[in-house]
């Protein structure tokens, strides 16, 4: 999935170098397998009860972490992490999308200013959140693998 973090710790360029067949949308755009075996993405917030929350656009990403994979890996930076549910939401929308949206370039409130307002825009990047309260029925395997240093957005 497409992920900051990932990014920043090099992981595309780090599987290819190992002849891992990857796909990932965020370096080819458009390139996206709804089955493999490993999803790796990030999260926009996670709780210390245990859920994990990410907005989504397009929902390719938010797609991948519930269904089709037989293994779903959530790498996150200590920055994601949050007392609660409601805590891990409002990260999500007032810190995550944002920012994400001015990396982006688009054309929106939370571009502009760096806050939700829960716009209508037709640019809009917050058109799925989906909260993970446990792994899907029907994956292998979810995990979550959390650095700790900041890292993503």
């Amino acid at each position: 999935g497409g992920s900051q973090t990932a990014k920043e710790l090099g992981l595309y360029e780090a599987l290819t170098a190992q002849d891992t067949e990857v796909h990932s949308h965020s370096v080819t755009p458009g390139d996206f397998k709804q089955d493999p075996d490993i999803y790796i993405c990030s999260a926009n917030g996670l709780s210390e009860t245990g859920e994990v929350v990410n907005i989504d656009g397009s929902c390719n990403r938010v797609a991948g972490t519930l269904f089709g994979p037989k293994r779903c890996i959530f790498i996150c930076g200590i920055n994601k992490l949050c007392p609660d549910l409601q805590s891990a939401i409002e990260r999500a929308r007032s810190i995550a999308a944002p920012r994400n949206a001015q990396r982006l370039h688009r054309k929106t409130p939370c571009a502009v200013d760096g806050k939700c307002h829960d716009c209508r825009s037709p640019e809009r990047i917050c058109r799925a959140l989906v909260v993970h309260m446990a792994p899907p029925s029907r994956m292998d395997k979810c995990e979550i693998v959390l650095i700790g240093e900041p890292l993503g957005f």
